[in-house]
């Protein structure tokens, strides 16, 4: 994440899902903000501000293609 800020670049890289790289990253910024340091729970909050105000780490509902293609298919 430190080299891209696009969930899905790191998810192809690591070679795993992006929910898997939205679940760790989430559970890395709780435990910054856990450990009790105020420099980490700064960027924690920091972290917590980016993702709630653009819509990074947040799930992604595409539209459905049924009954899209249908004319197609006939």
């Amino acid at each position: 994440m430190w080299e891209t800020t696009c969930q899905s670049e790191v998810a192809k890289r690591l070679g795993v899902t992006q929910g898997l790289v939205r679940h760790r990253f989430i559970r890395a910024v709780k435990r910054m903000r856990d450990i009790g340091s105020p420099g980490l729970k700064d960027l924690a909050t920091m972290f917590d501000t980016i993702s709630e105000n653009l819509n990074i780490l947040r799930e992604v509902k595409r539209p459905s293609w049924d009954g899209r293609w249908t004319h197609v298919i006939d």
